[in-house]
């Protein structure tokens, strides 16, 4: 017996009973269990709260697509990177950390309500025929930061809006993220980034020494690579995971909160909430430190979730903060008078 009669997809199954004997078939048992009987194996942790996905998709702010809220400061966006498709967001932030995800997609578009990674038939293969895979894939990159940097979204206001932070997603292509990177017009806003999963036994990055290059932020920090010509940002991912968790379970209107553009009942987010609540949270102890680890079990989608965390990190790089003083980034000015000043310099 199905609940969803329409559960399917009508390019390659027939009914909801299909598409749950594929996934049976298919898929680990945990998978079935949890997206198919809604017995998932694994519970979560004291302090983190299941989310309900039609709860979540219905999380909608009324903002057209690509459209800015007035209050919005920032706008960010991410990139991760695959050999056959580029998954990619784009949020607007206040300086709260309120966030508003006004587009995403894929490069190259699938043009389908719905599908799975193994499902894209418009890859980069078949987007730039006669490249070899790492020609391909550089080409991608390049294609997506130029479409994403030159487009001029529109505030609520009708003032024009640029992205302000794009991170690109290194994983295991960092060679052709840093030679697209390094090429593009939008240099200047790149950031190659990576995750890492800091369990409770690893130091934490808050007590990492600051050394010469170095710039360390809530979770996150950047050092230079002698063997390369662009800085690498590394991300503690199960800190930020649980901090995006936050966001989604939040109240619309309350301050904090993550929402999408659309209205209830007339815009179809089912695709990136199966992504944005692929992981499952466990609580882990060590070194006197209780950390909430997040595994993405097999079979499942997480892409557009590792694109909305490096996006919300690009925030806070850009001063973005849950306090209700967020740090103001300084100009290069003053920092130049400050460090006059220290040096007796100036009065």
């Amino acid at each position: 017996l199905v609940s969803w009669q329409n559960c399917f997809d009508p390019e390659c199954e027939i009914s909801a009973i299909q598409h749950a004997y594929n996934m049976y078939f298919d898929d680990p048992p945990e998978v079935f269990d949890s997206e198919c009987q809604n017995e998932p194996a694994v519970s979560h942790p004291e302090g983190i709260e299941k989310i309900e996905p039609a709860i979540l998709g219905r999380k909608c702010n009324g903002f057209d697509r690509r459209i800015i809220p007035r209050s919005a400061a920032y706008l960010t966006s991410a990139i991760d990177v695959h050999a056959d498709v580029l998954y990619w967001v784009v949020i607007a932030w206040e300086t709260n950390f309120t966030g508003y995800v006004v587009d995403y997609g894929t490069f190259p578009e699938q043009r389908r309500s719905y599908f799975t990674k193994r499902q894209c038939t418009n890859t980069l293969a078949r987007k730039f025929k006669g490249m070899n895979q790492e020609a391909r894939i550089v080409k991608g990159i390049e294609t997506t930061i130029d479409q994403l940097c030159s487009q001029e979204f529109q505030r609520e206001d009708g003032k024009p809006a640029r992205i302000d932070k794009l991170l690109v997603d290194g994983g295991n292509w960092l060679d052709e993220v840093e030679l697209a990177c390094r090429r593009s017009l939008y240099a200047n806003i790149l950031q190659i980034s990576k995750g890492k999963g800091f369990k409770a036994g690893d130091r934490p990055i808050r007590e990492y020494q600051r050394r010469t290059g170095w710039r360390i932020g809530d979770n996150w920090f950047i050092k230079p690579d002698g063997s390369r010509s662009l800085r690498l940002l590394t991300i503690d991912t199960n800190h930020w995971k649980t901090w995006l968790h936050s966001r989604l379970n939040s109240p619309l209107a309350q301050a904090a909160s993550m929402s999408f553009f659309g209205r209830p009942k007339e815009t179809d987010h089912r695709l990136i909430v199966d992504h944005l609540l692929a992981e499952l949270p466990t609580q882990t102890e060590g070194h006197g430190r209780t950390v909430i680890e997040w595994n993405n079990p097999p079979g499942k989608d997480n892409h557009w979730l590792d694109t909305t965390v490096y996006a919300s990190v690009g925030a806070s790089m850009l001063g973005c903060s849950l306090s209700e003083e967020p740090r103001k980034q300084k100009s290069r000015r003053q920092k130049a008078l400050e460090a006059a000043k220290r040096k007796g310099l100036t009065g």
